[in-house]
């Protein structure tokens, strides 16, 4: 089974690490198991930005971009679902970080 690299932009990032313990570890079991199914059951592509999709995980939504060709998921976003799409990043844009525990292909 081929897996994907995991990374974080840092606001993603700030985002995770203000939440409460039980949501933040909710949200890392399933942002970690993207690196093995990055298109789970439930995943729903974000029709104004082509390539980003989103899971939603309790009152929260991960956006994220896939890209097949270097096997890599990025997320751009953990954010309420009330707030998940205001001044969505970029997925190109630089700052990422490696997620903990995720394996480069």
């Amino acid at each position: 089974m081929t897996r994907y690299t995991v990374r974080i932009l840092e606001p993603a990032l700030a985002a995770l690490e203000r939440l409460q313990a039980k949501d933040r570890r909710r949200l890392w079991r399933r942002i970690r198991a993207l690196a093995d199914e990055p298109r789970p059951q439930g995943a729903i592509a974000i029709r104004a930005r082509q390539g980003m999709l989103r899971i939603r995980v309790g009152n929260y939504w991960v956006v994220y971009a896939v890209q097949d060709r270097v096997l890599l998921v990025l997320v751009v976003r953990v954010a309420r679902r009330s707030r998940a799409y205001s001044d969505l990043p970029d997925a190109s844009a630089g700052g990422s970080v490696d997620l903990p525990g995720t394996v480069n292909a």
